[in-house]
């Protein structure tokens, strides 16, 4: 009879009923303490007058905020985990001048490491297949000089493309027999050209063409003043390319902007989402992508 009171009471056995018990009361502990767990939490804000104000974060606050910019500062090399981990204190504003605090720790990446270096290969320029009987060099229409000691004398026509909305274009007239250095009169177009042999090459081209219309408004216009409402500020970026690809890739970009433009390269810029706006709202905000109202 003991024995089977004892079934009705631990029908999973003994061992068994120990470990299923303290299993559910770990849980009940846990949510416990993450409801009433308060994820709030403080940080040494220190203005320009040396005095240290305490700031709380509020609970579920995951925004930018808690990042404190003034601490950012070179140091000689002695660095700090985080903005939020602890601070010496600091008796006078002088004594914090001279103590700059580093939150952000540069990585000292090797441009020609030689672990990356053995991935990295140098792909040759693609070499159409077809030649080009024709070219577009300035808003002009240019005959390819290989194609003229080739077939020596052929014709081309140019046809002008016009977009019909988002998804469709049309091509005009034809404009027949143009000649070397014609002026372009449309930003795309197709050229057919054909040789004496009847030899025909086809192709799609573009470029800038020349218009009166934009001439007049460009002659007493200022682009930063008139164009960009006294904007002077440009951010060159590049998706799915990091800092040593731009280093190794294109060191004489790279060198114009730096060196002749005098631009200056964000070393400590770093993704905070996937994709372009996830990435640039934080850096132009300060907020991330999800907490700004929607605005499509």
């Amino acid at each position: 009879m003991a024995s089977l009171a004892w079934r009705l009471c631990y029908p999973l056995g003994k061992t068994k009923a120990v470990v299923v018990i303290s299993f559910v009361w770990i849980i009940i502990v846990s949510l416990f303490f993450v409801r009433n767990y308060d994820h709030s939490f403080r940080y040494k804000d220190t203005k320009s007058t040396g005095v240290q104000n305490d700031k709380i974060i509020p609970k579920n606050d995951y925004s930018l905020l808690w990042i404190n910019f003034k601490n950012v500062a070179p140091n000689n090399g002695t660095t700090r985990s985080s903005p939020v981990s602890a601070q010496k204190p600091r008796a006078t504003a002088s004594e914090a001048e001279q103590e700059p605090v580093k939150s952000c720790v540069h990585p000292k990446l090797l441009e020609n490491d030689p672990v990356m270096m053995r991935f990295f290969k140098k792909l040759p320029i693609p070499q159409c297949v077809d030649e080009e009987w024709l070219f577009v060099e300035n808003g002009t229409v240019r005959f390819s000089k290989s194609a003229l000691q080739k077939y020596k004398n052929f014709t081309c026509d140019y046809y002008p493309l016009t977009r019909v909305g988002d998804y469709n274009f049309t091509y005009s007239d034809p404009i027949k027999n143009i000649s070397d250095g014609f002026r372009m009169i449309s930003d795309f177009f197709k050229g057919v050209c054909t040789s004496e042999k009847k030899l025909t090459n086809r192709g799609i081209y573009s470029g800038i063409y020349y218009s009166d219309d934009r001439a007049k408004r460009s002659e007493n216009a200022d682009p930063l003043n008139d164009g960009f409402q006294g904007m002077n500020i440009a951010i060159l970026g590049f998706d799915s390319m990091s800092r040593m690809s731009w280093h190794r890739r294109l060191k004489e970009t790279r060198s114009y902007f730096k060196d002749t433009l005098g631009a200056i390269e964000l070393e400590s810029h770093n993704i905070v989402g996937d994709g372009t706006t996830a990435v640039m709202f934080p850096m132009l905000t300060g907020k991330f992508e999800w907490e700004l109202p929607e605005c499509r």
